[in-house]
């Protein structure tokens, strides 16, 4: 039976070319994944430099490009255009198979049907013609060709002598070897590099095994149904639901005799492995019709938006994958174990807690109510402790400030208030929900709801999160599956997984490649971090070698200003500037560093006529209008095309772990385009 692959290529064109003519592609593919054989498909070939490539018409004035071996029966699609660009594009490619990883790869030729040689746009010219210092000097021909460098390509690797050269010419190499020269340049070690590659068997290599080779599946997708097929279509720019990375494909189809930890900085597709992982322990692990999975996250925002992808990923995996934030976890075990209680939100908290510490008697040796609320959070209900003599000797890692025994006793006098105030009022603030929700399915020994859970943005789960997670799959192979960025933590404190009994020795894996904006926004957030140690989700540091994007662009705009009013006019500049170009409102977003500026932001912007919505704790669908506003807190884990980040000059205080991570998170958002306002200074 032939296979029908599609490429990533396909899909970008895919998206440009008019709506009426995407009707007539729909129509076309169908008929090409029925019988790719079928004489209506209309195959002619063109003077090409590669014999396989051939052309099919869809319309009078579209044609697609096809390659197709001499024998096998694989057809790809790599590109549709209007008639003469498709040709010319066809023209200038050719499809090898790399000798050393067998993996497909697409070459760009020049006007002699040569492989073109990418050339830096500005040479670096060394110091002196005797020192010629080179970035791979330290390489072999053999070894970087290993890396899956086209041959043709080495001598230009091999005269590269910068990493702003490796920029200018990167774009004109296969995506693998980008990566591998990137790894290199980063800082990896070659073992390391060569380890993230797969290699296939290419004793006798041809297409039909090299479009199924790992590598080759990060850029071509086989499509095997007519429905994937259209939900590829319904949404192209979404192509982590078509197409994985070898290393990301390893970590979601591999066995864990345990729970597995997966690290990576922003942009790296840590979210896109979370969500295949799920879906993979429904259709291949986990597959009795009683089975279920839990997806949980931090925030209700996120947990919305990754339930909506889901869906779209894998519809019949998906009826048995349970999405829902950690504190809809809590409250859903609350409920099912017979108690009723109302949240409380962190505001009201804090007029509970000034309540307790009037009705407790004798001096208090903090006057902030915020103390006692950290304290009951990361202390109290992080240890599960229920009585004063745990108290007074529990440990207060990660807490600023000695706090003696002496000093307990009215600590826990006021914590007990605040319990009481909260037990007649009927509410519970979400940690308390939390811990409780822990506490009972530790004492009752309640059989687990769940076979496996996958967590996502676990650098701000709390030790009492991971108390309540550790309860609710049984635990065993394949049981948790935890992804997260202890450089993205905007809420709670850095834990150690090992003491909250989550074990992950030796299944512990870090994503390096960045998909999501360009180098030159990474490497200007990535600054806002220097001096910063952070660590690696359980007790150890976490580096940023080989960390990188293989994406370029503009270099990020950052503006000074003197003061909050001051920021609407070049707010309200640059938003007209992308509208102009066009970009479409949703695909622009605005952060601000609280409900109040947000809010100034959002009037002003509407006086200057411009559509605006502001985002909730409900996410607007896609088809909504207007330009998005939202906090630090409410974009994390979102992303759009431009983003504006209005901010402080500097952090209160510059050591600030959490500070500085809010605006590294809000500056990732951004795919292609970023602009920071600086207010102060």
């Amino acid at each position: 039976m032939p296979t029908v692959a599609i490429a990533d290529s396909f899909f970008e064109a895919f998206e440009t070319i008019p709506r009426k003519v995407q009707r007539k592609v729909r129509e076309f593919l169908t008929r090409f994944r029925e019988d790719p054989r079928s004489r209506s498909i209309n195959y002619e070939p063109i003077q090409s430099v590669d014999p396989h490539v051939r052309t099919v018409r869809i319309g009078d004035d579209y044609r697609g490009i096809v390659l197709h071996p001499d024998e096998g029966e694989v057809y790809v699609l790599v590109w549709v255009d209007h008639h003469d660009e498709a040709m010319a594009w066809a023209k200038r490619k050719r499809f090898d198979i790399h000798p050393r990883t067998g993996a497909l790869q697409c070459l760009t030729l020049d006007d002699r049907g040569a492989v073109a040689i990418p050339t830096p746009a500005v040479q670096s010219v060394p110091a002196s013609p005797k020192a010629a210092p080179t970035l791979f000097g330290d390489y072999s021909r053999e070894q970087l060709f290993a890396l899956g460098i086209p041959e043709a390509l080495l001598n230009a690797v091999i005269d590269i002598r910068s990493e702003s050269d490796l920029d200018s010419i990167a774009q004109g190499f296969p995506a693998e070897a980008s990566e591998a020269l990137y790894g290199l340049a980063a800082g990896m070690s070659y073992e390391a590099v060569k380890s993230e590659i797969s290699l296939g068997n290419v004793a006798t290599p041809n297409i039909e095994a090299a479009i199924r080779h790992p590598d080759t599946l990060r850029r071509f997708v086989i499509v095997d149904s007519d429905a994937a097929l259209q939900g590829m279509l319904d949404a192209p720019l979404a192509k982590w639901r078509v197409f994985l990375h070898p290393t990301q494909r390893k970590l979601v189809d591999r066995d864990y005799n345990g729970p597995c930890k997966v690290t990576g900085g922003a942009g790296t597709g840590k979210t896109v492995v979370a969500m295949h992982r799920a879906v993979h322990l429904a259709k291949t692990v986990f597959t009795s019709a009683q089975d279920r999975i839990l997806f949980t996250t931090f925030t209700k925002n996120l947990a919305e938006a990754i339930d909506a992808n889901l869906n779209e990923l894998d519809a019949t995996a998906r009826s048995r994958i349970v999405v829902r934030n950690i504190h809809g976890v809590a409250v859903e075990v609350i409920r099912q174990a017979g108690l009723r209680f109302e949240p409380i939100d962190s505001e009201d908290a804090l007029e509970y807690w000034r309540e307790a510490m009037t009705a407790a008697s004798g001096t208090l040796p903090y006057t902030d109510p915020a103390f006692y609320a950290a304290e009951f959070d990361e202390v109290i209900l992080a240890q599960g402790i229920s009585d004063l003599s745990a108290y007074l000797v529990a440990k207060r890692t990660g807490r600023k400030g000695q706090l003696p025994r002496p000093s307990r006793e009215p600590v826990w006098k006021v914590i007990e208030q605040f319990q009481s105030i909260c037990d007649q009022a009927g509410r519970m603030t979400y940690p308390m929900m939390v811990a409780k929700a822990a506490s009972y399915l530790e004492q009752h020994r309640m059989p687990s709801a769940y076979r496996a859970v996958v967590i996502d943005e676990s650098q701000d789960m709390t030790a009492a999160d991971w108390r309540l997670i550790r309860c609710l799959a049984p635990s065993g192979p394949n049981d948790l599956f935890l992804v997260g960025d202890a450089h993205q933590r905007i809420y709670g404190r850095p834990i150690v997984l090992s003491r909250c009994g989550i074990l992950v020795t030796g299944r512990s894996k870090r994503l390096r490649i960045n998909y999501r904006t360009t180098e030159e926004i990474r490497r200007w957030a990535c600054g806002l971090l220097d001096g910063l140690s952070f660590d690696d989700l359980d007790g150890q540091p976490e580096r940023q070698d080989g960390y990188t994007s293989l994406m370029h662009g503009d270099q990020p705009r950052v503006i000074q200003v003197a003061s909050w009013s001051a920021a609407v006019e070049p707010v309200i500049e640059r938003l007209r500037e992308l509208l102009a170009l066009p970009v479409q409102p949703p695909d622009i977003c605005i952060a601000a560093p609280s409900n109040k500026r947000r809010t100034a932001l959002a009037k002003a912007i509407d006086s200057a006529g411009l559509p605006i919505l502001e985002l909730d704790k409900t996410l607007p669908k896609d088809s909504q209008p207007g330009i998005r506003l939202g906090t630090f807190h409410r974009i994390k884990g979102l992303e759009f095309r431009h983003m504006i980040v209005v901010c402080e000059d500097q952090p209160v205080d510059p050591m600030d772990h959490r500070e500085r991570s809010q605006l590294f998170v809000a500056a990732t958002r951004a795919r292609d385009g970023l602009m920071v306002c600086r207010v102060g200074g």
